[in-house]
């Protein structure tokens, strides 16, 4: 049976190329026609998690960062905590950001070891790469004005987790793709 189809194929090969012409035409037709509209957005069918996902609305979080800090004089002194309360302040009137500030629950948020380190946790809505990565800048430009060091010698130190934070370099093989 392949054998005559072959041989079909050769002697009629005009024809049989128009045929794949018009299939390869008629298929990127349809595909124009359908469009372009991909999404990546997750859709819940109806059901308890889409009710849970319903009530929680803007709550929840498209990823999760935190502001880490040392001070040297100890995370609940007068001086370290006038500095930082202004900069949660800042960052939680920022659009979809919610903080969970360590000044509001120190006994989970602050070093009992040690006293010296705290971290308040960021929950930040969905958003694109470009639009995390323009909040980040934003959180750190707004963490500018926090001081460094204070009257009695001791100082503050700020660092930044979490993928919202992190430096996003185009690895070389895509490059070479």
């Amino acid at each position: 049976m392949l054998s005559r189809l072959a041989r079909y194929c050769v002697r009629h090969r005009r024809l049989v190329l128009g045929i794949w012409i018009a299939i390869f035409v008629g298929g990127f037709a349809a595909a124009g026609a359908a469009g372009t509209n991909f999404r990546t957005q997750m859709q819940l069918p109806s059901g308890e998690a889409k009710e849970v996902f319903d009530l929680l609305g803007d709550q929840r979080g498209g990823a999760t960062a935190e502001i880490v800090f040392r001070a040297s004089g100890g995370a609940e002194s007068t001086e370290v905590q006038d500095a930082l309360t202004p900069l949660f302040e800042e960052v939680a009137k920022l659009e979809g950001v919610l903080i969970a500030s360590p000044y509001d629950s120190p006994a989970t948020q602050i070093d009992a070891a040690t006293g010296t380190i705290g971290v308040a946790r960021l929950t930040i809505t969905e958003r694109t790469q470009e639009e995390f990565m323009t909040l980040a800048t934003e959180i750190k430009d707004l963490a500018k004005v926090v001081p460094r060091e204070f009257p009695d010698g001791s100082t503050l130190n700020l660092e930044y987790g979490g993928n919202v934070f992190g430096e996003f370099e185009l690895p070389a093989s895509e490059a070479l793709g």
